[in-house]
């Protein structure tokens, strides 16, 4: 692990409203979540928006997290308004809960072509573990940081 310091910089970019669930631990939630939200798709596009949803969700819960951040998945509420207001009503009484995320960029202050690179990528990992509930967002150098009260 590399020194702690002047690893990176933090910028704040903006807040959004995602849908959260926390301490996701099983695989069958999301059978049950597709054959809820099924119900209320309309079209062939509303059904490949939803396939690709319950991938990310089976993606989060499959990976091993090191690396990947500490937090809940989560989705930009925008993201799931094909499911119109009763597929998301559905979501938050399966304890889907609306939180606010703050996305933030990572500043690298290490050279990526460095032969120690991915040793700089553990301690940046480390460093945020320690700091936040985070998961690195869908954006090169972007984090989706949690209230740590709300998770």
């Amino acid at each position: 692990m590399l020194k702690k310091d002047n690893l990176f910089e933090l910028k704040f970019l903006r807040e959004e409203k995602h849908l959260s669930l926390p301490n996701l631990t099983s695989l069958v939630l999301i059978k049950e979540i597709h054959d809820i939200l099924y119900q209320y798709l309309v079209s062939a596009e509303k059904e490949r928006l939803l396939n690709a949803f319950l991938d990310r969700l089976k993606a989060h819960v499959a990976r091993d997290r090191e690396g990947y951040g500490n937090g809940p998945f989560s989705i930009r509420i925008d993201e799931l308004q094909f499911l119109e207001n009763e597929g998301l009503q559905e979501l938050k009484y399966m304890n889907w809960m609306e939180v606010p995320v703050y996305v933030m960029e990572i500043k690298p202050k290490f050279d990526p072509e460095d032969e120690r690179y991915p040793e700089y990528e553990e301690t940046l990992n480390y460093v945020l573990d320690e700091l936040l509930v985070y998961n690195w967002a869908p954006e090169p150098n972007t984090i989706y940081a949690y209230p740590q009260g709300n998770i």
